[in-house]
C-alpha cells in the first residue's frame, strides 16, 4: 500500500509539472479573419485522428536552474518516501526522469530499478537481467512486462521521445553467446515497446554482451550488477 503522504507528494509533483508545461506553452494566436476552416489531418482524410502527445519544455539555461530546484526538490521527497534507503539510486530533476519515477511507483520492482539522468540530457533505467529473464534467456519474464509496459505507456504521451536500449551480460561463458544473448534481450524489450505503441522507428537495441561491466566478474554479486538491461530515453534537444 501506498502511504498517504507519499500520495501528496505525488499529487504535489504532478501539480509542479503541469505549471511547468504550463509556463512552457507557446503563446496563443488570435483567429484569423479569414472565415475559411484550415483543413485538420482528420477532416482532410476523412480519419479520427489519434490522441496528440505532450511536448516536452525547451528551456533556456536560466528556467533549467530553476526548474531544477523546484521540481527537482519535490520528486527528491516522492523518491524518498517511495523507496527508503535506496532513494541515493534515483537521480532526476527533469520532466521525463519525474514521470518515469511516477510510472514505476506501483510496481513490485521500483525499489531494484536505478533511474538517473545523463550528460547528455537523457535518462537511464538500469534494469537488473534477474528482474526480466530466467538464466540464459530471452524472453521477458511475465511478471515484469506490466512494469514495462507502464513505462512504455508513460514515454508515450510524450512527442519525439526516443529509445535506445542496450543489453549487458556477465564474462560467465563464451564471448560470442554472450553478445548474442545480449542483443536479443534488448530486442525482446523493444519488441514489447512496440507492441505497447510505441513505434519501432524511435526504438533502438544493441548489444554490448560481457565488454562493459559495472563491477567484478570474479564474484557472483559482481556478476549480478553485469546483468543487466539499459533503457535510456530521449527528449528532443536543441
Amino acid at each position: 500500500m501506498i502511504a498517504p503522504s507519499f500520495l501528496s507528494r505525488a499529487g504535489a509533483a504532478l501539480l509542479a509539472l503541469q505549471l511547468l508545461g504550463c509556463g512552457t506553452q507557446p503563446t496563443r494566436q488570435t483567429a484569423s479573419a479569414d472565415p475559411t476552416p484550415t483543413p485538420t489531418p482528420s477532416s482532410a482524410s476523412g480519419v479520427a485522428a489519434g490522441p496528440r502527445c505532450e511536448r516536452l519544455p525547451t528551456l533556456s539555461n536560466n528556467q533549467k536552474v530553476a526548474v531544477g530546484g523546484t521540481v527537482g526538490g519535490i520528486l527528491g521527497g516522492i523518491i524518498g518516501a517511495s523507496v527508503g534507503e535506496r532513494s541515493d539510486r534515483n537521480v532526476v530533476n527533469g520532466v521525463l526522469g519525474g514521470a518515469l519515477v511516477g510510472a514505476l511507483a506501483g510496481s513490485a520492482f521500483k525499489n531494484e530499478i536505478d533511474i538517473d539522468e545523463q550528460p547528455d540530457g537523457s535518462v537511464r533505467l538500469r534494469v537488473p537481467g534477474s528482474l526480466m529473464f530466467a538464466s540464459g534467456q530471452y524472453s521477458l519474464s511475465p511478471a515484469f512486462q506490466s512494469t514495462l509496459a507502464s513505462v512504455t505507456q508513460t514515454l508515450k504521451k510524450y512527442c519525439d521521445v526516443s529509445i535506445r536500449v542496450v543489453g549487458h551480460t556477465d564474462s560467465v561463458g563464451q564471448a560470442k553467446a554472450n553478445q548474442l544473448l545480449s542483443e536479443k534481450r534488448a530486442q525482446a524489450v523493444q519488441s514489447l515497446m512496440v507492441s505497447q505503441g510505441f513505434d519501432r522507428l524511435k526504438v533502438t537495441t544493441e548489444g554490448r554482451g560481457d565488454t562493459m561491466p559495472r563491477a567484478s566478474n570474479q564474484d557472483e554479486v559482481g556478476r549480478q550488477q553485469n546483468r543487466r538491461v539499459e533503457i535510456f530515453a530521449q527528449g528532443p534537444t536543441g
